[in-house]
């Protein structure tokens, strides 16, 4: 009974074709379990090529994922200054509502000069 090739590691590596292929009891060796358990996610294979990626999106550099990565982050940058303006804009009103009371307590407070 060979067990050789049915005991090697799946772990797919980063930047390449190939998994791991160490000897393991289970699905992964002893480092990429200790990995798993700790929160690293599995390298997932690009949808262009097939190298293992750490990317949501599944693309490496040369298959788009760069350009993936701009329009990305562009999009959160915009959506980042456009809830600052909303942000800026609540608190002038608030201030504004806050200075309006502050002199209509003032007015309400005041007594009447006669002259």
């Amino acid at each position: 009974m060979n067990d050789g090739a049915r005991n090697k590691c799946g772990w797919l590596k980063r930047g390449g074709k190939e998994s791991c292929r160490k000897r393991c009891y289970g699905a992964y060796c002893g480092q990429h379990n200790y990995q798993l358990k700790k929160g690293m996610k599995e390298p997932e294979p690009c949808r262009g090529c097939g190298i293992g990626v750490l990317t949501g999106y599944r693309l490496c550099g040369q298959c788009g994922g760069n350009t993936v990565k701009m329009r990305l982050y562009r999009a959160g940058k915009k959506a980042k200054k456009q809830f600052e303006l909303v942000l800026r804009e609540l608190q002038e009103r608030n201030e504004g509502k806050a200075r309006d009371a502050q002199n209509a307590r003032r007015a309400q407070n005041t007594p009447v000069r006669e002259t």
